[in-house]
């Protein structure tokens, strides 16, 4: 508050000193100043405001007349606006109707005029035709056309109705003329090469430049793509050909004509258990016309621009004929299967042969565009079904079915039942590959992968029939088959087609199923087909070292704690050994001959790997030994054992680590006081610390398990 701010401002200026007291005079006389300065402005305020007021006040006064007059001036102004709207209004409604007059009779005007442009054009196309100067005709023609296409956009459906029909009638009068012209040209250049012996003559100069003429006009008064009806698919053939230029079609009527002539009616060219024959003549006509028409059609659309190929226009035109005698005759040969079966297969040659050697193509349609039709489809994928098992069968109860295959790589042992079947799998996708959808293909897959599944439980069925003597059974040769077919089905799963399938496959799948599934069409047959290679593999090395075992008794119960220096011949191995490693030799040399070389190299691995084990665990652990009978077993395991696998591999001994160290700790002479007292103590690190050799593989509880086994350690335990 105010007394707050009195005390404040002289706490400030006096202080706490007392000898600031004198300036309170100071201070009165600068508040006495400001006090007078304060009364003198509030007297000029009081003389000076009531005229600010007057003067503000005449202002507004002023202000407010000046509206009321602009006021009464724009109510003076609207006034006299409606009444001249009034007066104009009835001249505005005379002028709009005159107006709407013109325009109707502007347009009225420009119907006339596309009348009689129209009917000048006719009467000078007519003129040409008669002259004859079918050249101006053309050009006249191409006005007429013009003006049908300006006008196909237009609300006028009689005029444009009209036009669109005088250029059809003008278009088939010119055609007309033109057709004749053009088959005297045929003629002339003999045209078509009928016989499969004879070559297509080069016709005269003359006689080319007059048929290129007739193709070049012919050309000229084809339809635009905007006026041509759009085709409409027949009742007998379900698959829609591109429509042809005029010279194509014209081009194919001699060829058409005999086509009809030979394989319809009761002509004995027209078989129905022949297919062959009219896809044989189709491809034969594209070969003898194919270097004709590249040298001497195809340069008049290019000069015309004409962004088409006039040897492929030819080739639809004639596979549309083939296509049409298949759909006819298909009706009738579905209920014969092997009819249909043989039909199917010339059909695919015929689609292959067009696709491969002449380029048609894959854009338009062909024969299989009729075999994949549903109800067709269906019954092929069932006749493919079984002539494969019928054929598996026959693989299956072959004599030679398991004979390993000369003239291929011997490496890979191939025997019949695997190449038999792989050729079964590429026959039939050299069949379906052909195929333009990707459902229809992947149809197949599940087909072919039935197929092998099929094949895997035949195959444990063979094996099942000989499961008591594996090592002289057909087990090798089963493996070798399944390895082979395994490699070769994993490089086809890879290859671009299966994976473009497998793209298009799992587009249609549902997130969680593509986490859940593995990419590849055949994985999942290729997944079982590994674990039963590996199950096999097992097999086969347990089957061998059961026979080890049968012939290591002797040798397993060896004395070897009581071995002595007369026992030791460092360069002959133990007599009671001798059955052992007989076996095991012969063995893996009659397995490396029957095994492909991938199976053997995974096979003697797992035997190393087993016979590693056996002579840990069921010899070394399983006996008592003095530094002696260490040193027997070690020259057994050094000098013979591992040797009988350099056959297979520079570095052997890396397969036996385990049992080399437990023949090193056996043949040691002596064992320090303190490694002894660690072993029967348990103290097994350090054991480790203080054993006098390197340990790299075995654990401490393995090493004390090891030295337990010197009777110089623990002969209470023999």
């Amino acid at each position: 508050n105010l007394v707050d701010k009195v005390q404040q401002r002289l706490n400030s200026e006096f202080g706490s000193d007392i000898n600031n007291l004198h300036k309170a005079v100071k201070l009165s006389r600068e508040f006495l100043g400001k006090k007078h300065e304060l009364e003198q402005s509030l007297s000029l305020v009081s003389s000076e405001v009531p005229s600010k007021v007057a003067h503000t006040t005449r202002i507004i006064d002023e202000c407010c007349d000046s509206i009321t007059s602009y006021c009464t001036d724009i109510d003076d102004m609207l006034f006299q606006i409606r009444e001249r709207m009034q007066s104009t209004e009835k001249f505005y409604c005379e002028m709009k109707d005159y107006f709407e007059k013109i325009d109707k009779l502007s347009r009225f005007r420009s119907y006339l005029l596309v009348l009689e442009c129209i009917q000048q054009v006719s009467d000078k196309i007519e003129g040409h035709i008669v002259a004859p100067d079918i050249d101006k005709a053309i050009d006249e023609y191409k006005k007429l056309m013009e003006v049908c296409i300006k006008l196909s956009d237009s609300k006028c459906e009689h005029i444009k109705h009209f036009v669109f029909e005088t250029t059809k009638y003008w278009n088939s009068i010119l055609k007309k003329e033109l057709s004749a012209d053009f088959e005297v040209a045929m003629k002339n250049i003999q045209w078509p090469v009928v016989s499969s012996n004879s070559i297509m003559i080069a016709p005269t100069p003359d006689a080319l430049s007059k048929f290129q003429i007739c193709i070049r006009r012919l050309l000229q008064v084809q339809l635009q793509s905007e006026l041509e009806e759009k085709p409409v698919v027949s009742s007998t053939l379900q698959v829609t050909f591109p429509p042809l230029s005029l010279p194509a079609n014209l081009l194919i009527v001699p060829l058409r004509k005999r086509f009809i002539y030979h394989f319809t009616g009761s002509r004995q060219t027209n078989r129905i258990d022949k297919p062959e024959w009219y896809f044989t003549q189709v491809l034969t006509w594209i070969r003898d016309h194919e270097h004709f028409v590249m040298n001497s059609v195809q340069p008049v659309y290019d000069d015309l621009k004409i962004d088409k190929l006039a040897m492929v226009e030819i080739m639809s035109g004639l596979v549309e004929l083939s296509v049409e005698k298949l759909q006819a005759d298909i009706e009738q040969i579905q209920y014969d299967d092997v009819l249909f079966s043989h039909t199917v297969d010339e059909a695919l040659a015929y689609e292959k042969e067009l696709r491969h050697s002449y380029m048609y193509p894959s854009s338009l349609p062909g024969p299989v565009h009729v075999l994949t039709q549903a109800q067709l489809f269906v019954k092929w994928i069932r006749m493919e079904r079984k002539y494969a098992r019928d054929k598996m069968d026959a693989i299956m109860s072959s004599e030679t079915a398991w004979s390993t295959l000369g003239g291929l790589p011997d490496d890979e042992k191939i025997t019949e039942v695997a190449h038999t079947f792989l050729a079964l799998l590429t026959t039939m996708t050299d069949r379906y590959s052909l195929l333009p959808q990707p459902g229809h293909k992947l149809q197949f897959v599940e087909l072919e992968l039935e197929l092998i599944d099929d094949l895997r439980v035949s195959l444990l069925q063979v094996l099942h029939a000989e499961h008591n003597d594996p090592l002289n059974s057909k087990l090798p040769k089963v493996l070798n088959t399944i390895s082979y077919l395994r490699n070769a089905l994993e490089e086809y799963d890879a290859s671009p087609t299966m994976l473009l399938l497998d793209h298009y496959q799992r587009q249609y799948k549902s997130e969680e199923t593509k986490e859940n599934e593995v990419e590849g069409l055949f994985r999942p047959s290729l997944v079982l087909l590994e674990r039963l290679e590996d199950q096999l593999l097992d097999e086969l090395a347990q089957a061998l070292m059961m026979e080890v075992k049968a012939r290591s008794r002797p040798y397993r119960k060896n004395r070897w704690f009581s071995m002595t220096e007369s026992d030791f011949d460092p360069t002959t191995l133990t007599p009671a050994a001798c059955p052992l490693f007989q076996v095991l030799t012969t063995e893996l040399h009659d397995l490396q001959e029957k095994l492909s070389q991938k199976l053997f190299m995974r096979f003697w691995k797992l035997m190393a790997s087993n016979l590693n084990i056996f002579f840990l665990e069921e010899i070394v652990l399983e006996n008592h030994f003095n530094p002696i009978g260490g040193e027997v077993l070690q020259n057994d395991v050094n000098k013979f054992l591992i040797p009988l696998f350099q056959h297979f591999t520079k570095a052997p001994q890396v397969y036996f680590s385990e049992i080399k160290e437990a023949c090193c700790l056996l043949a040691l002479v002596s064992i320090p006081a303190n490694v002894r007292r660690f072993v029967l103590t348990g103290n097994h690190q350090e054991l480790i610390r203080n054993i006098s050799i390197p340990i790299k593989v075995l654990t401490p509880e393995q090493v004390a398990s090891v030295l337990m086994k010197r009777i110089d350690i623990a002969p209470s335990l023999m």
